[in-house]
């Protein structure tokens, strides 16, 4: 009777291993693209109290033909300083 071999899997092992590092190197290349942005400074004092501020949300977008949106609506430069003024 002859001898069962198994499989030599030392090639596979190889080829998982350059492919983790080919991985691994290109992913740290991926970059998410940020805006730095300066969130101002309020008072204390003005916090305490509730009716200061109006707690609405709303929505700000700009789309990548530089158009603005405002709460989901298309709106211009000019009018979305008066709103959020």
């Amino acid at each position: 009777m002859k001898k069962v071999e198994s499989m030599n899997v030392v090639p596979f092992i190889d080829i998982m291993l350059v492919l983790l590092v080919i991985v691994l190197t290109t992913a740290s290349f991926v970059q998410t693209s940020k805006l730095p942005i300066s969130i101002p400074q309020v008072d204390k004092d003005s916090t305490d109290s509730k009716d200061v501020l109006d707690k609405k949300q709303v929505t700000i977008a700009i789309s990548n033909k530089g158009s603005f949106y405002f709460d989901d609506k298309e709106i211009s430069f000019e009018n979305l300083k008066h709103k959020v003024s």
